[in-house]
């Protein structure tokens, strides 16, 4: 028969590691919750911005730096959730940097195109959201 201070300590010890995970499920439920917002105000800027450029409007820098920085906190937001859209949305900065030095076909390679990007970035994360519940 076992000790009831055996006991007691078996059951701490259990008791400890449910909490931890019950824990860490929540942290990474708020991890992905962040990321999913910081992409989604990269790309919903991006698309206002895109908006108004097409209806006649002057390109800005000062709003494309600001753009280029809403990818790169995106882009940390992601760093340990998804290295491959962490570091897609990182080269979306640069080309919100300087998107005058972009083609076309280096946009498309890098799969950095918004749609794609948004679209990625919903699936992956809500893919990580349920394996974190």
């Amino acid at each position: 028969m076992y000790e009831l201070p055996v006991l007691i300590n078996t059951w701490k010890a259990l008791h400890s590691f449910v909490t931890g995970v019950s824990s860490f499920g929540r942290e990474k439920r708020e991890l992905v919750e962040r990321a999913l917002k910081a992409i989604h105000i990269a790309a919903n800027q991006t698309t206002i911005y895109l908006v108004a450029i097409q209806k006649g409007a002057k390109q800005n820098k000062k709003e494309e730096s600001r753009l280029s920085s809403l990818w790169v906190e995106a882009g940390a937001s992601l760093h340990s959730l998804n290295s491959d859209l962490s570091r897609r949305c990182i080269i979306k900065s640069e080309f919100w940097a300087n998107p005058e030095e972009w083609s076309q076909k280096e946009i498309n390679d890098a799969r950095i195109n918004l749609e794609t990007m948004k679209s990625d970035a919903t699936t992956a994360l809500q893919k990580q959201k349920k394996g974190a519940g």
